[in-house]
């Protein structure tokens, strides 16, 4: 496999609220952002992602080892989000708010 190969991975990201704030939670890459409403907390949590990915990329090709951690009890919050957004989508209603996936283009090394 070169350095040169891409590959495009899927982020499932969650907004919840708490303490009247909303706080963001990308589970394949384990960042988090803050804002005072759903669609603040999202622009800052794709900011947060696109900073990330970039790093990621500009570090895998300049030869440094990258491992992306995923958030603690990943697969089960995968499945919750993964059943969740399938139901939401179903019922012709859009996927839930607090819920958006992200494609981003990593190196096929990371």
């Amino acid at each position: 496999m070169s350095r040169n190969e891409v590959k495009i991975m899927l982020l499932r990201c969650i907004i919840k609220e708490q303490n009247g704030f909303f706080v963001g939670t990308c589970l394949e890459l384990s960042l988090s952002a803050m804002g005072k409403s759903v669609d603040e907390c999202k622009r800052e949590l794709q900011k947060i992602i696109d900073v990330h990915v970039k790093t990621v990329s500009d570090l895998y090709n300049n030869g440094e080892q990258v491992l992306i951690t995923p958030v603690k009890y990943y697969i089960f919050k995968k499945l919750w989000f993964d059943c969740r957004y399938a139901c939401k989508s179903i019922r012709f209603t859009g996927p839930p708010k607090n819920t958006f996936t992200k494609k981003v283009v990593v190196p096929a090394g990371v």
